[in-house]
This record gives C-alpha cells, sequence and structure tokens, in this order.
C-alpha cells in the first residue's frame, strides 16, 4: 500500500470518527492503527467493530472483502460494520451483518436472510441506531438552518 493510500484512509478513518462522535461521543479512531491494524477496529467507542474504507471505487467485491475483513479481526463480539467512501464522492455506504439487522424490529423480513449483509447509506445507519438506541446513540446536534427556524 502507498504511503498516499495509508494517508487518505486515516483522513478518513479520522472523519468518520468525528461524524460517529456525534451519535456515540466516545468515538474515536483506533490506536491501535500504526501498530498492529489486525487487532484493533477502525473506529473505537461504538457499538460495533467498523471498518473503514476509502477506495477510488466501490464495489460488491471490495465490500465483501472488506466486511470478511472485519469479521476475521473482530475479537471483541461486537457486530461487524463497514463504512465506505468513494473518492469525489458525498455518498457513505454503510454495510451490516444481516443477523445483526434482523434483531432491530418486526418490519424485518425473511427476505434478508438470504444475503449475508445489507447496505445502506450512512445517515440512514445513524438513524437506525438512534432510533434503535443502539450503544447508547443519542441524536446528532441539527446544524440545518432550516431546523433553526422552525
Amino acid at each position: 500500500m502507498s504511503k498516499l493510500s495509508r494517508v487518505k484512509g486515516a483522513t478518513w478513518e479520522r472523519k468518520l470518527a468525528n461524524i460517529l462522535k456525534e451519535v456515540w461521543p466516545s468515538a474515536k479512531r483506533g490506536i491501535g492503527q500504526t501498530r498492529a491494524a489486525s487487532e484493533v477496529a477502525d473506529i473505537d467507542g461504538v457499538p460495533f467493530w467498523v471498518e473503514a474504507k476509502h477506495w477510488k471505487k466501490t464495489t460488491r467485491g471490495n465490500l465483501t472483502k472488506a466486511m470478511a475483513q472485519a469479521k476475521t479481526a473482530n475479537n471483541t463480539g461486537k457486530p461487524c460494520v463497514v463504512i465506505a467512501k468513494e473518492n469525489c464522492s458525498r455518498d457513505i455506504v454503510v454495510v451490516v451483518e444481516t443477523e445483526w439487522f434482523m434483531r432491530l424490529g418486526p418490519w424485518c423480513d425473511d427476505t434478508y436472510l438470504t444475503v449475508p449483509s445489507v447496505s445502506m447509506y450512512l445517515d440512514e445507519f445513524i438513524q437506525l441506531c438512534v432510533v434503535n438506541k443502539i450503544g447508547g446513540a443519542i441524536a446528532p446536534a441539527s446544524t440545518s438552518e432550516s431546523d433553526d427556524e422552525a
């Protein structure tokens, strides 16, 4: 992996930790990243094993590999989550394990059991966690001007 790729990944991990800190105040970049990446999640202080990825192009194949990497490295028993960003894109994809997703409520039907993971956007994932109070999730502070006017 080139130095530029490592810097891009570390920058994304710090930014993601700051995003998640709005919901889980103790969120921070995994401290062991420079020592032993296989031993710590990319983001600590959240109720998931987070594998953060920033790619030139996001594909189903590299999302699947990232989930396998997270499951192999996870020594905590926390559900694995892959949060991926693509270059020059605002969209952030979150992939969660189906078994965990199915426990969130009766609105999840059996069709989800046919796939190993479920994908959604980061804002949807955060909303899901806040609504279900996952790991003590708190609603992020609104920074929208339209919300301030209401």
